[in-house]
């Protein structure tokens, strides 16, 4: 059975299409990583805060310590 053409042609745009997506979703994660994206920073005043995030709605929150 010969397969056309063209059908090999949708799937490789398919195939890179999912690779594409799924590249930029883990290099948006690392970047999120890499800025310490809601983990704590302490202060030498007895104060914290969550680092704020790049992309990811996240909302900057505040306490003692």
């Amino acid at each position: 059975m010969v397969v056309g053409k063209g059908c090999w042609i949708s799937k490789q745009l398919l195939a890179t299409g999912v690779i594409g997506f799924v590249s930029l979703v883990l290099v948006l994660l690392m970047i999120e990583f890499m800025v310490g994206c809601g983990e704590k920073t302490y202060h030498k005043d007895r104060t914290w805060e969550t680092n704020a995030c790049v992309f990811l709605p996240h909302e900057v929150k505040r306490g003692e310590w």
